[in-house]
């Protein structure tokens, strides 16, 4: 039998509901609820008939009925809606929010083996799943009319009725509601009658084209300029210029050659947004001497007078990725890295407080990019998580409510997203040139750059027009220093490319280099070895060296993908994972038998263990952990939160500097554990024994470090860039 719930079809033969790509395998219990459920779908089921007729009367208490509703619940849930499917009844019991409709099992037909299925889901991804005849498309409500009026017209058809008219009746029906389905995208909830674009849609909606671009110099600041962000009238820009003099941001004329400053006190500015229609800029604003911290508010209304006019909010403890200003100056909105994922939260300026906007839901990545509309009327914003298609949503400011408006088919990295000068359409740069999204009609458009460099950043002046700077050239080199950071040796470690990733083993210097667009492992001695070497194919994602501490061994890693190889011989062992998951870092067991990985499962990041002996592989914490690491003596650690943990000792300590950072910016001796301060550019250092804390100044910014095992010298990752110019790009 298969029933038609709300937006989930349920095949009791197979035990497992599907939405769409989305399929969940139900457990015994589960299906048994759910099936009582369906039986008494017009009723409200007190507690005590579950106890009856679920449970038949073996001895269950009230946790038991309580975990098995909830468990339902959660089977029964889709992502980004928050309808509830089966509803409590105070003091009477429980009963579900949809009548189940029977769906005759002729019309429906096998997925593509390929089909994506859910993270929570038990099953394999490449198991067959029963489904709707066009697979990729999502039901609302005018897909449960035709669906509910099929099936019944087809139940009603009596058994005595010549099988000519009822195979001609079926044909019709089915057809009907074909062709319904083909027409539209629906959403995968009915209840919130949200729209999305089908896979099949957006492939259908695509537009690539080559442009040829002509670019003007729009600065002429000595140093690195970056981060232009053109005002709402289109009249000025602001932008970061970075030398020998520091960092300094300022605003420009895009009329004439005028450029300005900003300034207030003793203060580093870095400017973030401006405020939708009009001339306000948002600037971080630290005073180095009062040691304090502030968003504030600058207005450029008389420019090139620029002037300071009051502090918005304390800057956030944690790391923010963007805030925007909305058009009446009440609600400052930022992106905040929590414990696990990205949230949206909101200040609000008078109450001087802050609150929860929208939620990531615990997602890997979560909200990262939004940005409120040229008309200050909406907002977009993306939700993203590792390895699944990114979503975009629409927040309506006037009815308070989101709509999911597209939906990439696979998995997308997106960067500097923003609106395309109006509030219907984005744009953002791409490997070859740009892409517009058309909100409406989810037409997708790649400008394909057939001269020129490739964009890293822009901001749109109008249709034709837009603010762009280049990726900058960029040479990093490793230098070892004493704990009192004096120079050791004047020369640098440098292969032929980009060297990074600097890690002691014994009294040696291991590190990773590129050439010829590939990456192997040097080792620092005498002279300079390469000891590995990374296939071009693992190039996009490097991570810092993994080595027993014998030396026999090290690690190599990929996104979905981890090799065990042979110091003396090269040669390389997959590790063999039952299903393929994003791994997020690894680590070496100090008896070199075993391999611990922080991967993804079900939307959360777990400890799993490898036996190299066994082959078998099993999940150890099912917490959310971060980061792994090996101290000299081979010991295994986890981050998690803001806390560092033993996996192999009894060390569970609490950090006092920000640890959900790349891992190239911690290290671990025997005794202690660094993690690098970017924002104060220090060492926070922790004893592992009593967790006292100490701060070591750098002398200057790094992207990386390591400390060797007695706490005696340091290697620093250095970078340098190319200067860089934002240009006025032009295309038709």
């Amino acid at each position: 039998m298969v029933f038609e719930i709300g937006a989930w079809r349920y095949n009791a033969e197979k035990s497992e509901i599907q939405c769409g790509s989305i399929v969940r395998e139900l457990e015994p219990l589960i299906e048994k609820l759910l099936n009582y459920f369906i039986a008494n779908s017009n009723k409200i089921v007190s507690r005590q008939q579950l106890i009856d007729n679920v449970w038949q009367h073996a001895y269950v208490d009230d946790n038991s009925i309580n975990r098995a509703i909830s468990e339902l619940r959660k089977q029964l849930k889709l992502p980004d809606s928050n309808h509830i499917y089966i509803k409590t009844h105070y003091r009477k019991g429980y009963s579900l929010t949809y009548v189940p409709v029977e769906i005759p099992a002729n019309t429906y037909t096998k997925t593509d083996k390929n089909s994506h299925t859910d993270n929570n889901s038990n099953t394999d991804s490449n198991k067959d799943s029963e489904t709707s005849t066009d697979s990729n498309v999502k039901t609302d409500n005018v897909d449960e009319l035709n669906a509910g009026s099929f099936s019944k017209e087809a139940g009603s058809i009596k058994l005595n009725i010549k099988a000519i008219i009822v195979a001609i009746l079926l044909l019709l029906a089915f057809y009907i509601a074909y062709t319904s389905f083909s027409s539209v995208s629906f959403n995968s909830d009915a209840a919130n009658n949200q729209t999305s674009s089908s896979d099949n849609g957006n492939q259908d909606k695509r537009l690539e084209r080559d442009i040829e671009v002509n670019s003007l110099p729009a600065s002429w600041l000595i140093g690195a300029e970056s981060r232009p962000l053109v005002s709402p009238d289109s009249s000025l820009f602001s932008y970061i210029n970075t030398s020998d003099e520091g960092t300094k941001s300022f605003v420009g004329s895009l009329l004439d050659n005028t450029n300005t400053q900003l300034e207030y006190k003793s203060s580093d500015i870095y400017v973030i947004s401006w405020q939708v229609e009009s001339f306000n800029l948002i600037a971080y604003v630290r005073d180095k001497k009062a040691s304090t911290c502030h968003i504030g508010l600058f207005d450029a209304s008389a420019f090139p007078t620029v002037e300071f006019v009051k502090n918005l909010m304390p800057c956030p403890k944690k790391p923010f990725y963007k805030m925007e200003l909305d058009k009446q100056g009440q609600n400052l909105y930022y992106s905040l890295k929590g414990d696990n994922a990205t949230d949206l939260l909101v200040w609000d300026i008078e109450a001087q407080q802050s609150r929860m906007f929208l939620s990531s839901n615990d997602l890997y990545k979560g909200i990262l990019q939004f940005g409120i509309s040229p008309d200050g009327e909406t907002m977009f914003y993306l939700k993203e998580e590792h390895t699944k298609p990114t979503n975009v949503y629409i927040y309506d400011f006037q009815s308070k409510e989101s709509k999911k408006v597209f939906e990439f088919p696979k998995f997308t990295i997106l960067k500097n997203v923003s609106w395309y000068t109006d509030s219907n359409s984005l744009i953002w740069p791409s490997d070859s040139g740009l892409t517009t999204l058309e909100l409406d009609t989810g037409l997708i458009t790649y400008l394909n750059i057939t001269n020129g460099e490739p964009i890293n950043n822009l901001s749109p002046i109008n249709k034709t027009q837009a603010l762009t700077v280049s990726r900058p050239e960029s040479k990093s080199s490793i230098s070892i220093y004493d704990m009192a950071l004096n120079l050791i040796e004047d020369r640098k470690f440098q292969a032929d490319g980009q060297s990074f990733f600097p890690r002691f083993f014994n009294d040696q210097l291991m590190f990773v280099s590129n050439r010829s667009g590939a990456y192997q492992y040097w080792l620092a001695g005498d002279e300079l070895s390469q000891i590995s070497s990374y296939d071009k194919e693992y190039s996009k994602i490097i991570y810092p060296p993994r080595i027993a501490n014998d030396g026999s061994f090290y690690l190599l890693q990929a996104e979905y993908e981890l090799y065990l190889v042979e110091a003396g011989t090269g040669v390389k062992r997959k590790i063999e994972y039952k299903d393929e998951h994003f791994i997020n870092s690894s680590a070496i067991g100090p008896d070199k038998r075993k391999i611990y990985t922080v991967i993804s499962v079900n939307e959360k990041t777990q400890i799993w263990e490898y036996d190299l002996i066994s082959n078998n592989i099993k999940m150890l914490i099912p917490a959310n952990a971060t980061h792994m690491l090996n101290d000299p003596s081979g010991n295994v650690y986890y981050t998690t939160g803001s806390r560092l943990v033993g996996l192999t000792n009894s060390v569970d300590i609490e950090i006092k500097a920000n640890i959900n950072i790349y891992h190239s910016l911690m290290s671990l001796s025997n005794r202690y554990f660094y993690v690098y301060d970017r924002k104060n550019t220090q060492l926070v250092r922790t004893e592992l024994t009593t967790g006292e804390t100490t701060y070591i100044d750098m002398p200057h910014k790094i992207v990386g470090f390591a400390v060797n095992k007695d706490d005696t010298q340091i290697a620093i990752t250095t970078a340098s860039q190319t200067d860089t110019q934002i240009n006025r790009t032009s295309w038709k």
